[in-house]
């Protein structure tokens, strides 16, 4: 509706949507526009009643009940009443020769006609946003069961309740829509579905998600709908590490929608997490060549595709950082403008323990001095909580008046990139940008941190000697090194780049023998994948009586691989009699996930047994006789 008339047609529209709802009486609706309309009335508009101090002519009794009526009638026709099965019920439109709607006692076609005349009427679309907004929950929920409200509304208004942190009202909206089997299958109810799905992921509903993605890929007949579960679970599985399922998925929605953009972003960043760069270029040169020509094509997706064909991890940053104020290609941009300086050595503070030389890392002065200044613009309140190694505070360090301040400061300070402390800090804060840390995303800010402090701490060692020193956990200056060369690990593992986490594991292992981050457990995996059981055995028997299931568990596969089966039975015996909810979860076929806390695991719960199970049921399935082999030693226990 234009504003064509002296008052403020933005705050009356949802008050008078609101006093339809609740009188659902179109006459009772029309006294309360006539009493009201002057509340709305534009301060720029002429007076409504004479003013001894202005010139300017009063507005006519006579006007302002036209426009209340006119106005009233309008938004009255317009507006679907819950009495109604959220239908709209017009007014009867006045004939020529009746009595004026606005109560002159002239006949229409002498009073108010020439202005019903110059306002057109108003769409029920244009109402339901309003609607919906004022509406209580109840009524939003009939609304939207009602299936009168247009998808593309309902959506639109869900993902803008979501954009404001209103999950619950998002929720009202679309729930109903897809609480039985859909009744549309295109493109609006493809958008519906997937602001449904964040707002799942918003809640935390996994399970209400996978279930619906499921109803949805049985139910829908091929449609943009079936292919957006498609996708959506390709997506969901990539994130999982299930790269097979992934791609498995992402096949069947491109069957249903051969031309949708996100399948071509999905197919390179698949690509990429299985380090397929090459490959990566090449198909977004494909898609962007497929996709140019088509209209219904964002310029945004081109934008990608052209990117991706010479830098796919940038193009998805740039991708994401489009909703997050570019503040992850800021630091990119850092991290690019620093990358060539040489990495500049720390001393070592050492001392004799235990017939070794143990030493403390000490930074050059100017960093140390550096350092104290990063942390006046970087607080450790502004930093996110370690779990992985149990660091420090907990923060947001991308909230706004948080990421300008520390930001900034590091953008005038490339001489940042040469302290282990500040790359500690920034590694954590990697993790909790905006976008979240996908694989593009380490590639270009996570992996260069943690190369650079990799890099400090080799030149370091070198100054030493041939033989690396202890670097004790127990020593705080040692703990931003040793934090960010377990990350690395982390991180080269789930890159698929086996052999380096296993010689940077072993780094690690060397420097710190005690391994209080739980290094050794990744380890014992990767040995095991790459099928060096010799290895497995001779860590394990460094730590005996661990407390991760990983090394007994994996010391006794291995010794089955090697085919020393007695002393595998003896190794089985031992890791079951420790742990014994393990080798019970490891044969099942499935189960429930137990609760995880994000800090740890609980020593010999249920816990502890599903992660061991999860990651390591693979190793066992792929070894021949293995499976049979603890089936065989359960039955004998």
């Amino acid at each position: 509706m234009d504003n064509q008339f002296p008052f403020d047609i933005e705050a009356l529209l949802p008050d008078a949507v609101q006093a339809i709802l609740e009188l659902q009486d179109e006459q009772r609706f029309l006294d309360w526009m006539r009493s009201h309309l002057p509340d709305y009335w534009a301060e720029e508009a002429p007076p409504l009643q004479e003013d001894l101090f202005s010139n300017r002519e009063p507005v006519p009794a006579e006007l302002l009940n036209s426009l209340a009526a006119l106005i009233g009638r309008t938004l009255w026709n317009a507006t679907p009443l819950p009495a109604n099965g959220f239908r709209p019920r017009p007014m009867p439109e006045p004939g020529r020769n009746d009595p004026c709607p606005c109560g002159s006692g002239l006949k229409f076609k002498r009073c108010c006609l020439p202005l019903y005349r110059q306002f057109p009427p108003l769409a029920t679309d244009e109402i339901w946003s309003i609607l919906l907004e004022v509406a209580d929950r109840a009524t939003r929920q009939a609304a939207a069961s009602s299936r009168q409200v247009p998808v593309q509304v309902l959506a639109q208004l869900a993902s803008e309740y979501l954009d404001e942190g209103r999950p619950k009202k998002a929720l009202q909206l679309l729930d109903p829509l897809f609480a039985g089997k859909p009744s549309g299958t295109g493109e609006a109810y493809d958008y519906a579905f997937n602001v449904l799905l964040d707002t799942y992921d918003r809640l935390g509903y996994r399970q209400k998600k996978q279930k619906l993605l499921e109803r949805v890929i049985q139910q829908a007949g091929r449609s943009p709908l079936r292919a957006g579960a498609w996708l959506r679970l390709a997506s969901m599985r990539m994130d999982a590490g299930d790269r097979e399922g992934a791609w498995e998925a992402l096949e069947k929605g491109r069957q249903d929608q051969p031309n949708d953009p996100f399948a071509g972003m999905l197919e390179v960043e698949l690509l990429l997490t299985e380090g397929r760069l090459n490959e990566a270029r090449e198909r977004a040169r494909f898609w962007y060549r497929k996709l140019k020509k088509r209209p219904e094509v964002t310029e945004e997706a081109l934008d990608f595709f052209a990117l991706a064909t010479e830098d796919p991890d940038r193009a998805f940053i740039e991708m994401t950082s489009g909703m997050n104020e570019a503040l992850e290609l800021r630091l990119l941009d850092w991290i690019e403008r620093v990358s060539d300086r040489p990495p500049s050595a720390y001393s070592l503070d050492c001392w004799e323990e235990e017939g070794m030389q143990a030493c403390r890392l000490q930074p050059p002065r100017k960093i140390d001095e550096l350092f104290d200044e990063w942390q006046q613009h970087f607080s450790h309140e502004d930093a996110p909580f370690a779990t992985e190694f149990l660091d420090i505070g907990i923060g947001d360090p991308w909230a706004p008046g948080v990421v300008e301040r520390w930001l900034g400061w590091l953008e005038k300070h490339p001489e940042a990139f040469d302290s282990i402390e500040i790359l500690d800090d920034l590694a954590d804060t990697v993790t909790m940008t905006p976008s979240g840390l996908a694989l593009w995303l380490g590639n270009k800010l996570y992996r260069p941190l943690l190369e650079r402090s990799l890099q400090i701490l080799q030149a370091t060692l070198r100054v030493h000697g041939a033989t690396p020193p202890l670097l004790p956990w127990g020593h705080m200056e040692n703990r931003p090194a040793l934090r960010n060369l377990g990350r690395l690990v982390e991180f080269e593992e789930e890159a698929g780049e086996l052999e380096a986490a296993i010689e940077h594991a072993n780094l690690l292992l060397a420097l710190n023998p005690d391994d209080n981050q739980g290094i050794r457990a990744i380890l014992a995996y990767l040995l095991l994948r790459l099928n060096r059981p010799e290895e497995v055995i001779e860590l394990s028997n460094r730590y005996p009586g661990d407390v991760h299931a990983e090394l007994p568990f994996s010391k006794a596969l291995a010794l089955f691989r090697l085919d020393r089966k007695a002393e595998a039975e003896e190794a089985l015996r031992e890791a079951n009699e420790a742990l014994p909810k393990v080798l019970p979860m490891l044969r099942r076929k499935s189960v429930k996930k137990p609760e995880i806390d994000p800090i740890g695991f609980r020593y010999g719960g249920d816990d502890q047994a599903w992660l061991y199970r999860e990651k390591h049921r693979p190793l066992w399935e792929e070894t021949p006789g293995a499976m049979d082999w603890l089936k065989q030693f359960h039955a004998r226990r």
